[in-house]
This record gives structure tokens, sequence and C-alpha cells, in this order.
């Protein structure tokens, strides 16, 4: 069994930043190994970047956000991962941000290996199914890209 952290960082200009789209599409890729009656990836919605002044500490919630921020980033960056005992987490700990709040899963080679390579085709077809083949086309000769009005409408 290897002791397993998973993290994903999404950077982006702040005019264009919108963090529900990437965080559900990742939580998407990640729900296609859950079993309803079997473990699953879940979040850490402690270690994400969203606080709330309802939050635990109940204090400076912007502040707290920024540095978890940064904090995650450099964690990212340096590959730190936290000590599972209790010292190793109160080392870790912050003024705004608690090391305690870190979790890690448990996978076994199988599960690392169906990660980093998921099951393709010839895994996943029968052995008395044919393959169905299929190929890329090019679009129609006469099909109009920029016109008046009248091209468009005599394709429709």
């Amino acid at each position: 069994m290897f002791d397993t952290l998973i993290r994903f960082v999404y950077l982006s200009p702040k005019a264009g930043f919108y963090d529900t789209y990437p965080r559900r599409g990742i939580v998407g890729a990640f729900n296609q190994y859950q079993v309803l009656d079997l473990n699953g990836f879940t979040q850490n919605y402690d270690k994400s970047t969203r606080t709330k002044i309802w939050n635990f500490p109940y204090y400076f919630p912007n502040r707290r956000n920024e540095y978890r921020k940064h904090r995650l980033l450099h964690d990212y960056h340096h590959r730190e991962v936290i000590e599972h005992t209790f010292i190793g987490k109160l080392i870790s700990t912050y003024l705004l941000d608690s090391g305690f709040k870190s979790k890690s899963a448990l996978l076994n080679l199988e599960s690392i290996a169906t990660l980093f390579h998921p099951p393709t085709a010839p895994v996943l077809t029968a052995p008395h199914l044919k393959r169905v083949e299929s190929r890329k086309g090019s679009p129609p000769a006469g099909l109009a890209i920029f016109g008046e009005e009248e091209s468009i409408e005599k394709f429709q």
C-alpha cells in the first residue's frame, strides 16, 4: 500500500477566473473510479481555497484565503507532504492555516496504475465482438464559411 496525496492547482488570470467549472471537472474525472459500496475519492474541502467567515477560525477570511492559496501553491511546487504524526502536523501548522486538515489515501499498485494508465479499447472489448471501424472525414467542398444571408440559407 502507498500513502498517496493527489493535488491539483487551477491557475488563471483574475479576469477569467471561475473555479467552479475546473473543480467540478476534476471531481467528475475522479468519480469514474467510485463505486457505491466501495471506496472512492472525495474532495478535501478543508484544504480548498474557499474560506468563509463562518468557518473556523472565524477571523480574517480574505487574508486566510490568500495565505492558503500561497501555501497550497508552495506545497504543490515543492511537493511537500505533511507528516502523519501529531508532532509532524503540529510543526507544519502556521498562524492562519492548520496542518491537521491534510488527508491522504492508501492506494495499492493496481489502483495507482489505473490512475496513470486508464483502461483502453483493447482491454475493454470482449474477444467475440468486432470493433466498428470509423474514419474522420473532411467537410463538404461547397460549405460556406463566410458569406451573405442568401448563401447561408441555401444550406439550411
